[in-house]
């Protein structure tokens, strides 16, 4: 049973992580566009903000279930951080790759609250823009793809 929990909640990581970016790439075109252009927001800007924001939450939480309480990867280096932190494939799921996404998130969650005190749509979806570039931009660089130093699958199934 404890293998399968470890199995769903990595395929639910993985496949949450696609949600995440795909909601950062059309919060960035959409930030790009009304800096740009200056047009006026939408009736589901606010609406399309909460949900990319509780989907990267809920991705973090999901990913520190993992890195806490499931994974048997980080329970074994947390056994012995001296010997996890020389061997890069430990390092990475103990300290970087958690830290680089939990990074994300906070300047994801910073500009967006930088966003709101914005004097004009522009300037809002300029912060908007930064932030989502940023945020993606960290997520990018440390997320395991299989042409990485640490591979993982695109896909994962539970089983």
């Amino acid at each position: 049973m404890e293998d399968f929990s470890y199995e769903f909640v990595l395929a639910l990581h993985s496949s949450l992580r696609w949600l995440v970016l795909l909601l950062l790439v059309v919060g960035l075109v959409r930030a790009v566009v009304g800096a740009l252009t200056d047009s006026k927001k939408g009736a589901g800007s606010k609406a399309f903000g909460v949900v990319t924001i509780i989907s990267l939450d809920v991705q973090i939480l999901v990913g520190l279930a993992l890195h806490l309480f499931i994974s048997p990867t980080t329970k074994n280096a947390m056994a012995d951080m001296g010997a996890a932190m020389k061997d890069p494939e430990q390092r990475f799921w103990v300290v970087e790759h958690g830290a680089m996404m939990i990074l994300a998130a906070v300047f994801v969650h910073g500009c967006r609250m930088w966003a709101k005190r914005a004097r004009s749509d522009r300037s809002e979806d300029f912060r908007l823009a930064v932030g989502y570039l940023i945020g993606l931009a960290l997520i990018l660089v440390r997320t395991p793809w299989p042409f990485t130093a640490i591979e993982r699958p695109w896909f994962r199934l539970p089983f």
